[in-house]
């Protein structure tokens, strides 16, 4: 299932039809991997630091990022928002 992830002023919003965040950057378009790096570097988190604060396996965050790409479902999305603690 594909969403599409719309951020304005650190809420989520889903639509259900194909990958795409936006940010609170005006015309910004990125992907949720993306999003989830510029907060990784905001907060100076690494991946395993991410994976440990949301309850995921170090390896699934990796294959988010790796040459398999694959893509964060919504549950875990909510996941990722609690351990950065901004809202979905």
């Amino acid at each position: 299932l594909l969403f599409q992830y719309i951020v304005t002023r650190n809420k989520i919003y889903v639509n259900h039809y194909k990958i795409l965040l936006l940010t609170h950057n005006i015309g910004k378009k990125m992907t949720v991997q993306d999003r989830i790096e510029e907060l990784l570097k905001k907060n100076k988190w690494t991946k395993y630091k991410l994976a440990k604060e949301a309850g995921f396996y170090p390896t699934t965050v990796y294959d988010w990022f790796n040459e398999k790409h694959f893509t964060p479902d919504r549950a875990s999305i909510e996941s990722v928002c609690l351990a950065f603690d901004i809202m979905c």
